[in-house]
């Protein structure tokens, strides 16, 4: 039991680091080559290398349950305790994202938790969340709001630390990744053995949540401007990031595992579905209703992932 603890443990740090070797050195190399923001912020919308490298790796090995927890539990704890704690935290209300941002990550969610149903995600439907995710892609490209604020902040962030070749860093960055997600797996596999909890739960509520925590300082909110000014990119961005992970993680990434390996997965792993739409709507319903959302939209969503913790550990 020690050692699988201390496999996780280090499995999360090297892929949480690598993750970020690895986003920093591509925007690097892409901003390099003259690539837009919006673009690079297109690219990158959503999308968290940890949680996407394990769960592909999950699923090589024919861990159907660990994929698909890992697809649906790392986004569902990116709303949950980066934006609805972020939330819970600010002394005024958020503004919203553009409606389009809020209202279209719900589609591919509804279709992972659809394809998650029955317990088995084939080929087939993991084809058609590709290209739902791919759909939202290509409506979110046209709006342009959201994935140019998010270039800016990648492109910020990029040139913040030390001067690394990036293709330095990128490889440095794609080794910690596979290494961390390997050991992150195998600790996973001793906590089963160990504990006698569902691959999906282990998955969803602890290997998905770990791989993706370097992604949460993107989803916090910033402080908000005072009443009566408008929206700055910078404020509307992290909301859209953390929906855009629903799209991303729970829709593309189970297309992508299920694509790699047919998905039969567990009680817990469906769960996880629950889960990912409960932390979505309280947040979501706010911003649609009053054009912003506050510490109570934040508390429901991190009450109700606490919730689904406590009920999920019973399958």
């Amino acid at each position: 039991m020690v050692l699988a603890v201390i496999l996780v443990a280090l499995g999360a740090a090297a892929l949480v680091v690598g993750s970020e070797a690895v986003t920093r050195g591509v925007c690097k190399s892409a901003f390099a080559a003259g690539a837009s923001p919006s673009s690079v912020g297109l690219a990158f919308l959503g999308l968290e290398v940890g949680p996407v490298v394990i769960l592909a790796l999950a699923a090589a090995r024919n861990d159907p349950s660990f994929a698909a927890g890992i697809a649906l539990g790392s986004s569902a704890y990116l709303v949950a305790a980066g934006l609805g704690a972020g939330l819970m935290m600010q002394r005024r209300p958020v503004p919203s994202p553009p409606v389009i941002a809020v209202v279209l990550p719900g589609i591919p969610l509804l279709a992972a938790g659809i394809a998650v149903g029955d317990g088995l995600v084939n080929r087939i439907e993991g084809v058609g969340l590709l290209v739902m995710f791919g759909i939202y892609l290509g409506v979110m490209g046209l709006e342009g709001v959201v994935s140019e604020a998010h270039g800016q902040q990648l492109r910020r962030a990029s040139s913040r630390g030390l001067r690394v070749p990036a293709l330095l860093l990128c490889g440095v960055g794609v080794v910690a990744v596979v290494v961390g997600a390997e050991v992150l797996l195998g600790g996973g596999e001793r906590l089963l053995v160990h504990t006698g909890l569902s691959a999906g739960f282990v998955g969803a509520a602890l290997l998905g949540p770990l791989s993706a925590i370097g992604g949460l300082r993107g989803v916090l909110p910033v402080p908000a401007s005072p009443p009566g000014r408008p929206a700055s990119p910078e404020e509307i961005e992290p909301a859209a990031q953390g929906y855009a992970t629903l799209a991303c993680l729970g829709a593309g990434g189970l297309g992508l595992a299920a694509l790699i390996h047919p998905l039969r997965v567990d009680g817990a792993a469906q769960f996880a579905a629950v889960a990912a739409a409960a932390v979505y709507v309280p947040s979501a319903v706010a911003f649609l209703a009053r054009g912003r959302a506050g510490p109570l939209a934040g508390l429901f969503a991190v009450v109700l992932a606490v919730i689904w913790v406590l009920v999920a550990v019973h399958f």
